[in-house]
């Protein structure tokens, strides 16, 4: 839930950010970062695109035994110029925060992405987006 002063709805907010890394570094950083950097591309791609909830969701194969798991997110008030935007945005911090990470995310009031070595999202295969679509948008103004 989120309240202010000033009316927010549909204006993206990356005024403050919260990243949370994993402590633990990948095994060939490199490549690693390489994958991620693929990977987050591509999911804040799938959240600005047509009929995509403002969701984006992906898994890559890295090795044998590891698989990364990456999301992207914006709040479904934003235009998708907005929310690329502000994906964009979090993009920044993935050289300083996130670099060689097993997992990280960065969030904004209006989006975020995520990327982690374990499934962290559901449901895990298909395009479903686990019963959205059955749910309808409602903006509230006060009197």
């Amino acid at each position: 839930m989120r309240y202010d002063t000033v009316n927010f709805v549909g204006q993206s907010d990356t005024g403050f950010v919260t990243i949370l890394y994993n402590v633990q570094n990948a095994t060939d950083p490199d490549a690693f970062d390489k994958a991620v950097s693929k990977l987050v591309k591509k999911v804040n791609s799938d959240a600005v695109s047509a009929g995509s909830g403002s969701l984006g969701r992906e898994k890559a194969k890295f090795t044998e035994y590891i698989t990364i798991y990456a999301l992207a997110q914006c709040t479904k008030d934003l235009q998708p110029l907005d929310c690329a935007q502000c994906l964009s945005s979090t993009l920044q911090y993935f050289p300083i925060y996130c670099s060689h990470r097993q997992g990280c995310r960065v969030l904004y009031t209006s989006c975020m992405v995520r990327y982690e070595i374990y499934p962290f999202y559901f449901p895990l295969d298909g395009n479903s987006t686990s019963g959205a679509d059955k749910y309808t948008k409602a903006i509230l103004h006060p009197h």
